[in-house]
C-alpha cells in the first residue's frame, strides 16, 4: 500500500502487514511528521484458531487379538504335534518290544508282524543255570551225574519240558544222549526248580555235555 505524509505529502510504499491489526504511529522521513496509519479496510483479518484439544480414544475391544491368538494358535499347534509324534514313539516301541506277548493275547498279530518280515519269538522263558557234572564210582561202577536249576525267566507260569542230556567226545561229536524228566511240571514266573539225573557206565569217550530242552533244538542255557 501507498503512504501519503500529511504535511508534506511525500509517499511512502508500505507493506500492510507491517501495520498490525489494529494500525501503528508511522513518521515521515521527510519531514519527520508523525500520525497514527490505520491498516486498510480490506486488508484479511487475523483469526486465531485454537488447536483442538488432543483425544485419546481408547483401543476398541479386541482390536489387538488377532496377533496374540495367531502366537497362541501356533504355540498349540507345536504342543499338539510334540505330543502326537511322543504318543507314535511309545506306540511303535509296545507294538515292537511287546510283540511277543501281544502275539500271545492276540494271534492274529502274529501273521500281521510275518508279512512285515518281523519275528515274534522272543527269548526262550526257560534257561539252565548252575549246570554241574561229575562221575563217581559207586560199588565199583562208574556213575555220571548231572545236576542244575530250571530257571522261568517270564512273567508267565511255564510247563516244565523234558530234558535232553547230550555226551560228547573230544571232537565234539555225539556219543550219547537220554532224555530226563524234572520233578516240577509248571515253574511260577521268576522261579526255578532243581534237577538231578544219574547215567551209569557212561562212554570212556565222553569230555563234554550239553543238555536241551526237548521243546526246541537250541541249548538250554
Amino acid at each position: 500500500m501507498i503512504l501519503t505524509c500529511p504535511e508534506c505529502a511525500t509517499r511512502y510504499l508500505v507493506d500492510p502487514a507491517a501495520l498490525a491489526p489494529d494500525g501503528r504511529q508511522v513518521r515521515c522521513a521527510k519531514c519527520q511528521h508523525s500520525w497514527w496509519e490505520q491498516p486498510p479496510a480490506d486488508m484479511p483479518k487475523r483469526i486465531d484458531v485454537e488447536p483442538l484439544p488432543r483425544v485419546v480414544r481408547p483401543i476398541p475391544p479386541g482390536s489387538n487379538l488377532p496377533a496374540l491368538v495367531q502366537s497362541r494358535e501356533k504355540n498349540s499347534r507345536a504342543a499338539g504335534w510334540l505330543v502326537f509324534a511322543v504318543a507314535l514313539i511309545l506306540a511303535l516301541a509296545l507294538l515292537w518290544f511287546g510283540r511277543t506277548r501281544i502275539a500271545a493275547v492276540w494271534p492274529p498279530a502274529e501273521v500281521i508282524y510275518s508279512a512285515l518280515g518281523v519275528s515274534v519269538a522272543g527269548p526262550p522263558p526257560l534257561a539252565v543255570r548252575d549246570l554241574k557234572s561229575a562221575t563217581i564210582t559207586d560199588k565199583g561202577a562208574t556213575v555220571l551225574t548231572v545236576s542244575g536249576k530250571i530257571v522261568n525267566k517270564s512273567a508267565l507260569p511255564q510247563t516244565t519240558p523234558p530234558l535232553k542230556i547230550v555226551l560228547r567226545d573230544a571232537a565234539h561229536k555225539q556219543i550219547y544222549q537220554w532224555v530226563y524228566t524234572p520233578p516240577a511240571e509248571v515253574i511260577k514266573p521268576g522261579g526255578q526248580v532243581a534237577f538231578s539225573t544219574k547215567l551209569n557206565g557212561p562212554p570212556a569217550g565222553a569230555q563234554s555235555l550239553r543238555i536241551f530242552f526237548l521243546t526246541d533244538d537250541g541249548p538250554a542255557s
